[in-house]
């Protein structure tokens, strides 16, 4: 071979053996990082995400890598985590909430992300590119399958109230911060729950005929199905979705509370679905609900309103319970907490709380934050974090041998401006 040739060949494939040699990561080599993350950004990219990836590698690796805030001096190689959304800029919320990319240097590992679940699907995604001398990925996780079911579980049920604004465009407090709350803006962002969650049945509240022509179709498109259908009147403002691939509906019904003074257009109501799971025939009841929202200062006789309204929704289970003797999961926004004499009609007939009663995690954090057009949104709780602040409650009943394991509020700051309740969910072992 000519010797110029050669030596072409060499100058060519040189800095790619040595490129190569130099990102083939191990425990000897990653130990020496320091994880930084940006003190000025939301907790759930910042610290949580720093913590998320000190754990990745300690479980990967046996290795335990120093954590530090931006504002702190790093001396020696760096994993840096960046956010492309902090609070409220205008500038970042143009990336997209589910955008990541991940930069691979001998000394400097930048991963960015426009969230909390692209943060973490990305630190999750090290290995794989360590593995393959990879030095730069960027992707987008909307639409992906991200949170797997707790294990031994076979059943997921995901509850939402999911704010009825149903107005073409954003209030003008809104437009000011750069942000959108339409139900089409919002709608792309109530589908990725169910996308990244894969749930086996979807109870949603505050549902309205606006939303469903947005919102149905993106759930179709995924397998769900509605339990009761539309071509019945009146409007289902309470429905359930299930999953058409793990489960098959049994019956339904849907029923608008009484009294009419105490039910605002009709939108307080209780669907009621009996269901089988399809792969070993067990049978379950859920039964999705919206109680009369005013307290009985502002309104007269609505504690009591909401009380007949839960002795309406126990009277119904009872009758189905005569003929499927199966497990019940009661969920919904009931506006009232755990103490109130509406709830004590629940405890008192036996259905539990899922906090209470789940076997790995319970999550007693209320779930209930500012959102509105009128004071946007915010972080805010409007309940106290103690375990008797929710208004947002999932009750199981008649369990037999049925077990919640898992019961989460998703609190990802994506979530915030959606509507004002968190969505939660319940691994079950049925």
């Amino acid at each position: 071979m000519n010797r110029k040739v050669l030596l072409f060949i060499v100058a060519i494939l040189l800095p790619c053996t040595l490129l190569s040699a130099e990102l083939r990561f191990n425990a000897e080599s990653l130990s020496n990082f320091t994880i930084v993350y940006e003190q000025s950004a939301e907790d759930e990219v910042g610290i949580e995400a720093a913590n998320h990836l000190k754990k990745f590698l300690k479980k990967e690796y046996d290795i335990n890598v120093p954590v530090i805030k931006d504002s702190e001096i790093v001396i020696g190689p760096k994993f840096l985590l960046k956010s492309l959304s902090l609070g409220n800029s205008r500038k970042k919320e143009q990336n997209d909430t589910f955008d990541y990319s991940i930069n691979i240097r001998s000394k400097e590992i930048t991963i960015y992300a426009g969230g909390c679940w692209a943060m973490d699907y990305a630190i999750d995604r090290l290995k794989e590119l360590f593995a393959q001398s990879k030095t730069k990925e960027k992707g987008n996780i909307y639409g992906k399958f991200i949170f797997p079911r707790f294990n031994g579980t076979n059943l997921r049920i995901l509850d939402d109230n999911i704010w009825q604004y149903d107005k073409a465009e954003s209030p003008t407090n809104w437009k000011a911060m750069g942000i959108e709350c339409t139900s089409k803006h919002r709608s792309r962002y109530l589908a990725e729950l169910v996308y990244a969650f894969e749930p086996d049945i979807v109870a949603l509240q505050e549902y309205s005929s606006h939303m469903d022509a947005i919102l149905r179709p993106l759930l179709q498109d995924r397998g769900y199905k509605i339990a009761f259908p539309f071509n019945h009147k009146p409007f289902n403002f309470t429905p359930i979705f299930f999953n058409s691939k793990t489960v098959k509906l049994i019956e339904s019904k849907y029923v608008p509370h009484t009294p009419s003074q105490y039910n605002n257009h009709g939108t307080k109501s209780f669907t009621l679905g009996v269901f089988t799971l399809s792969n070993n025939d067990k049978k379950f009841i859920v039964v999705g609900t919206h109680l009369w929202w005013k307290s009985e200062k502002s309104q007269q006789g609505s504690d009591d309103a909401r009380t007949q309204q839960v002795r309406a929704i126990i009277k119904e289970v009872d009758k189905v319970l005569e003929k499927y003797n199966v497990p019940v999961f009661v969920m919904g926004d009931m506006n009232c907490t755990i103490t109130s004499e509406a709830m004590k009609q629940f405890l008192d007939a036996g259905y539990a709380p899922a906090w209470d009663v789940a076997t790995e995690f319970g999550d007693k954090r209320s779930g209930h934050h500012v959102c509105s057009p009128k004071d946007g949104f915010s972080r805010r709780q409007n309940r106290k974090d103690d375990g008797k602040g929710q208004i947002d409650h999932f009750f199981i009943y008649n369990a037999h041998r049925a077990k919640i394991r898992i019961f989460k509020r998703i609190q990802a700051f994506f979530t915030v401006p959606i509507t004002d309740h968190y969505p939660n969910y319940a691994d079950i072992d049925l």
